[in-house]
């Protein structure tokens, strides 16, 4: 069961304040194919993109301490759970992310206050089925012997 949270969080840091902004991009693979002569296009849908995911917000108190807490997250190498507050649920819950980026930003004067923005890529494992690796390794195979056959080189 996953726990309701109220605050956005990603990996094991939970953001203090709510990010101000969400945005989740979503578009497909498609590839347009001109036709001379041809009155409008060839449209071919390849299928989904890869969703991307933007937030960013303010660190009003320990801005520091925040800061490294979510380069922290940025760091590590696996995959990270992010889960939203019911109220901007945009996604299932929780979504598996790669951090694709961080920024984090200052302005002088304002102390103990920095903006973030931070950008993930929902993570989805790539599933090979045994029969597509058996078949390539068939069409490896059957072209390396070709190329013997015919005297070159592999």
């Amino acid at each position: 069961m996953v726990q309701a949270y109220t605050r956005l969080k990603i990996g094991d840091f939970i953001l203090p304040f709510n990010p101000n902004l969400v945005q989740v991009e979503v578009r497909k693979k498609i590839i347009r194919h001109k036709i001379p002569g041809r009155d409008g296009d060839i449209i071919q849908l390849l299928g989904q993109d890869t969703k991307e995911i933007t937030f960013s917000g303010v660190f009003v108190r320990d801005a520091d301490v925040n800061n490294v807490k979510l380069l922290k997250e940025f760091e590590k190498k696996t995959p990270l759970d992010l889960v939203f507050p019911l109220k901007i649920n945009q996604l299932s819950n929780p979504t598996k992310v790669v951090v694709e980026s961080v920024t984090l930003s200052a302005r002088d004067g304002e102390y103990d206050m920095n903006s973030y923005t931070v950008k993930c890529l929902e993570w989805r494992p790539v599933e090979v089925k045994q029969n597509m690796v058996t078949l390539l390794n068939f069409k490896a195979k059957d072209n390396m012997q070709a190329a013997l056959r015919q005297g070159g080189y592999v």
